[in-house]
Protein backbone atom coordinates (compact mmCIF):
# COMPACT_ATOMS: atom_id res chain seq x y z
CA UNK A 1 0.00 0.00 0.00
CA UNK A 2 1.29 3.83 -0.99
CA UNK A 3 1.33 5.94 1.77
CA UNK A 4 -1.54 8.22 1.67
CA UNK A 5 -2.64 10.74 4.42
CA UNK A 6 -5.71 13.27 5.27
CA UNK A 7 -5.11 16.77 4.37
CA UNK A 8 -6.20 18.05 7.50
CA UNK A 9 -5.31 21.83 6.05
CA UNK A 10 -7.13 21.91 2.88
CA UNK A 11 -10.99 23.65 3.60
CA UNK A 12 -12.19 20.57 1.23
CA UNK A 13 -11.80 18.44 4.18
CA UNK A 14 -12.61 20.69 6.81
CA UNK A 15 -16.49 19.64 7.21
CA UNK A 16 -16.35 16.08 6.93
CA UNK A 17 -13.17 15.86 9.59
CA UNK A 18 -16.16 17.76 11.71
CA UNK A 19 -19.14 15.27 10.88
CA UNK A 20 -16.93 12.44 11.33
CA UNK A 21 -15.88 13.57 14.79
CA UNK A 22 -19.24 14.68 16.29
CA UNK A 23 -20.67 11.42 14.56
CA UNK A 24 -18.42 8.94 15.50
CA UNK A 25 -20.02 8.41 19.19
CA UNK A 26 -16.69 7.60 20.44
CA UNK A 27 -14.24 9.91 22.54
CA UNK A 28 -11.52 7.56 22.00
CA UNK A 29 -11.37 7.05 18.60
CA UNK A 30 -8.31 6.71 16.57
CA UNK A 31 -8.38 9.65 14.50
CA UNK A 32 -6.64 8.73 11.36
CA UNK A 33 -5.42 4.82 11.19
CA UNK A 34 -3.73 3.11 8.03
CA UNK A 35 -6.21 -0.17 7.80
CA UNK A 36 -3.80 -2.79 6.58
CA UNK A 37 -2.37 -2.99 10.19
CA UNK A 38 -6.33 -4.64 11.54
CA UNK A 39 -7.48 -8.21 10.13
CA UNK A 40 -11.04 -8.57 9.38
CA UNK A 41 -12.88 -8.88 12.68
CA UNK A 42 -11.23 -4.89 13.69
CA UNK A 43 -13.99 -3.96 11.52
CA UNK A 44 -16.61 -4.86 14.04
CA UNK A 45 -15.16 -1.88 16.23
CA UNK A 46 -15.58 0.91 13.18
CA UNK A 47 -19.40 1.90 14.10
CA UNK A 48 -20.20 0.60 10.76
CA UNK A 49 -21.89 -2.64 10.06
CA UNK A 50 -18.93 -4.92 8.78
CA UNK A 51 -20.76 -5.25 5.29
CA UNK A 52 -21.08 -1.94 5.01
CA UNK A 53 -16.98 -1.37 5.43
CA UNK A 54 -16.61 -4.48 3.02
CA UNK A 55 -18.69 -3.22 0.35
CA UNK A 56 -17.27 0.62 0.57
CA UNK A 57 -13.88 -0.66 0.47
CA UNK A 58 -13.25 -3.32 -1.97
CA UNK A 59 -16.60 -3.21 -3.65
CA UNK A 60 -16.90 -0.02 -4.50
CA UNK A 61 -13.54 0.90 -5.25
CA UNK A 62 -13.13 -1.47 -8.33
CA UNK A 63 -12.94 0.94 -10.63
CA UNK A 64 -10.30 3.21 -8.89
CA UNK A 65 -6.71 2.07 -9.89
CA UNK A 66 -5.08 2.83 -6.71
CA UNK A 67 -5.72 1.85 -2.60
CA UNK A 68 -7.52 4.64 -1.07
CA UNK A 69 -9.01 2.94 2.59
CA UNK A 70 -8.19 4.52 5.62
CA UNK A 71 -9.69 5.13 9.24
CA UNK A 72 -10.62 8.40 10.51
CA UNK A 73 -12.42 8.96 13.67
CA UNK A 74 -13.47 5.20 13.48
CA UNK A 75 -15.25 5.25 10.63
CA UNK A 76 -14.12 3.57 7.27
CA UNK A 77 -13.46 6.77 4.61
CA UNK A 78 -11.43 6.61 1.49
CA UNK A 79 -8.73 9.45 0.72
CA UNK A 80 -7.24 10.36 -2.56
CA UNK A 81 -3.77 9.54 -2.11
CA UNK A 82 -2.74 12.60 -4.36
CA UNK A 83 -4.80 15.47 -2.94
CA UNK A 84 -5.59 14.14 0.23
CA UNK A 85 -9.04 14.59 0.43
CA UNK A 86 -11.41 12.45 1.86
CA UNK A 87 -14.06 11.35 -0.87
CA UNK A 88 -16.54 8.88 0.40
CA UNK A 89 -17.54 7.03 3.82
CA UNK A 90 -19.42 4.56 5.83
CA UNK A 91 -21.22 5.55 8.70
CA UNK A 92 -23.56 3.42 10.85
CA UNK A 93 -25.40 0.33 9.71
CA UNK A 94 -27.03 1.71 6.02
CA UNK A 95 -24.39 4.63 5.16
CA UNK A 96 -22.44 5.67 2.40
CA UNK A 97 -21.58 9.12 1.69
CA UNK A 98 -19.31 10.36 -1.56
CA UNK A 99 -18.35 13.80 -2.53
CA UNK A 100 -19.58 14.22 -5.81
CA UNK A 101 -19.22 17.06 -8.46
CA UNK A 102 -22.22 19.09 -8.82
CA UNK A 103 -23.16 17.35 -12.16
CA UNK A 104 -23.37 14.31 -10.71
CA UNK A 105 -25.90 14.94 -7.56
CA UNK A 106 -29.08 13.97 -10.38
CA UNK A 107 -27.63 11.15 -11.08
CA UNK A 108 -27.12 10.01 -7.01
CA UNK A 109 -30.58 11.30 -6.46
CA UNK A 110 -32.07 8.77 -9.04
CA UNK A 111 -29.85 6.01 -7.47
CA UNK A 112 -31.32 6.58 -4.32
CA UNK A 113 -34.72 6.54 -5.66
CA UNK A 114 -34.11 3.15 -7.45
CA UNK A 115 -32.72 1.92 -4.38
CA UNK A 116 -35.87 3.14 -2.04
CA UNK A 117 -38.67 1.42 -4.69
CA UNK A 118 -40.66 -1.29 -3.09
CA UNK A 119 -38.80 -0.70 0.23
CA UNK A 120 -39.92 0.86 3.15
CA UNK A 121 -37.95 4.48 3.65
CA UNK A 122 -35.33 3.91 6.17
CA UNK A 123 -34.72 6.44 9.50
CA UNK A 124 -30.96 7.76 8.20
CA UNK A 125 -29.25 7.33 11.26
CA UNK A 126 -26.16 9.64 9.53
CA UNK A 127 -28.34 12.91 7.93
CA UNK A 128 -25.74 15.04 5.78
CA UNK A 129 -26.41 17.84 7.61
CA UNK A 130 -23.67 20.35 6.95
CA UNK A 131 -22.01 18.42 4.13
CA UNK A 132 -24.43 18.69 1.68
CA UNK A 133 -24.66 19.71 -1.05
CA UNK A 134 -21.00 18.42 -2.01
CA UNK A 135 -21.72 15.05 -0.16
CA UNK A 136 -24.50 12.84 -1.87
CA UNK A 137 -25.93 9.71 0.29
CA UNK A 138 -26.45 5.98 -0.18
CA UNK A 139 -28.39 3.05 1.92
CA UNK A 140 -27.22 -0.62 1.57
CA UNK A 141 -27.14 0.20 -2.29
CA UNK A 142 -24.49 -2.46 -3.93
CA UNK A 143 -24.01 -0.68 -7.45
CA UNK A 144 -21.76 2.28 -6.59
CA UNK A 145 -18.90 1.97 -8.41
CA UNK A 146 -19.42 4.79 -10.80
CA UNK A 147 -20.34 7.24 -8.16
CA UNK A 148 -17.43 6.28 -6.00
CA UNK A 149 -14.97 6.85 -9.34
CA UNK A 150 -16.56 10.12 -9.83
CA UNK A 151 -15.87 11.17 -5.90
CA UNK A 152 -12.40 9.47 -6.40
CA UNK A 153 -11.44 12.28 -9.81
CA UNK A 154 -13.37 14.97 -8.23
CA UNK A 155 -11.27 14.69 -5.24
CA UNK A 156 -8.04 14.77 -7.54
CA UNK A 157 -9.26 18.24 -9.20
CA UNK A 158 -10.01 19.85 -5.24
Amino acid sequence: MDIISINFRHPANEDIIEYLRINSGRDNAPFEENPDKFDREWYEGLGTHPELVELLWYNNTKLIPVDCRWVMWARPVLVHPATGIVFAFAGGTNLYGFRLPPEEHFNAHLAKQKWFEGRTKLDPVFALEGLYPQWASFYWYKDTQYQCLQAYNYAETL
